[in-house]
């Protein structure tokens, strides 16, 4: 009979520390909480905004050449911010940044964008473009954070 309470102990002993060995491995796991201010007044660090979607209506449509022959490139695009502002600046100044994207596109080959480096590359150069015109007119610096294709087509 000793024996059976010696090992009955020795179980309950062993299954409570499995059992806060494995809360405290959880809880160094957990992503930690979000920093608030503190006493001191210190801000947290900033939650980024949700992003808003743009599109850029209508379609580009720029002549290419490849090699001498001449070809038609597509491009839909729509631009990202998490400033809730830029939408209606985007309409406010939309012939500057259709033309100032123009202006980009002009000129362009078909070795400019056959590698997806070469298209990462062409949303670089749009993304500030655009971001040049809402720096010169509206003073926001970075207002776009991306350029998306939503249509890409060779032809």
């Amino acid at each position: 009979m000793k024996n059976i309470l010696i090992i009955a102990a020795a179980q309950t002993v062993l299954v409570a520390l499995t059992v806060v060995g494995t809360w405290f491995m959880f809880q160094s796991t957990q992503p930690a909480a979000p920093a608030v201010a503190g006493e001191g007044g210190e801000l947290a660090a900033p939650v980024k905004a949700d992003p808003i979607y743009i599109s850029v209506d209508p379609a580009f449509v720029v002549n290419m050449e490849d090699r001498g022959k001449m070809r038609f490139l597509q491009m839909q695009l729509e631009v990202m911010s998490r400033n809730s502002d830029v939408e209606e600046l985007m309409d406010k100044h939309y012939t500057r940044v259709r033309n100032d994207l123009i202006l980009t596109f002009d000129g362009l080959t078909m070795d400019d964008i056959r590698q997806t480096e070469g298209k990462t590359n062409l949303q670089e150069r749009a993304r500030v473009a655009i971001n040049n015109v809402l720096l010169d007119e509206a003073e926001i610096e970075e207002a776009i954070e991306a350029v998306y294709f939503t249509k890409f087509v060779v032809q």
